[in-house]
């Protein structure tokens, strides 16, 4: 998403199917299960800093080309940073999956119709919970024209 179109303006969901939070495991599949949840959610994580990185960049860049004399602004190499230097609106929607669907420490590659129905269900509830919710209303901006909106459940 970051580095396609960036000038247009775009809405992304992030869904993350495991949740990095949960329980202390009790056993040695709760653990594996549980280092599961938290190698995927850190790559959510991961993917968000990088997004407010990068555009600390590219704001970085249009600073410096706005400082530049006007002689230099129709060089070639001016106008191709330029082109890059700004982007649309993001918004990017960040929703945790926080129900136990049962599949345990397999659960990164079961992906039965009825888990997948479950996930289906819990995520529906999710979503109008969280809409519903007066927080939806605030998000937080990680970069000029940046939003992250992290929902409440």
């Amino acid at each position: 998403m970051v580095d396609q179109d960036y000038r247009a303006s775009a809405l992304v969901l992030q869904i993350d199917v495991f949740s990095g939070a949960g329980e202390l495991p009790g056993s040695l599949s709760q653990a594996q299960e549980r280092a599961k949840d938290i190698q995927f959610a850190s790559k959510a994580r991961y993917n968000t800093a990088r997004i407010a990185e990068i555009e600390d960049l590219r704001n970085a860049l249009r600073r410096v080309l706005d400082k530049l004399p006007p002689a230099l602004q129709s060089d070639p190499d001016v106008q191709k940073l330029a082109g890059i230097s700004t982007r649309g609106a993001v918004a990017l929607v960040h929703l945790i999956n926080r129900h136990n669907t049962q599949s345990s420490d397999f659960k990164d590659y079961e992906f039965s119709r009825a888990t997948v129905m479950d996930l289906w269900d819990f995520g529906q509830s999710d979503v109008r919970y969280s809409i519903a919710h007066p927080e939806w209303q605030s998000a937080m901006e990680v970069a000029p024209g940046i939003h992250i909106y992290d929902l409440p459940l």
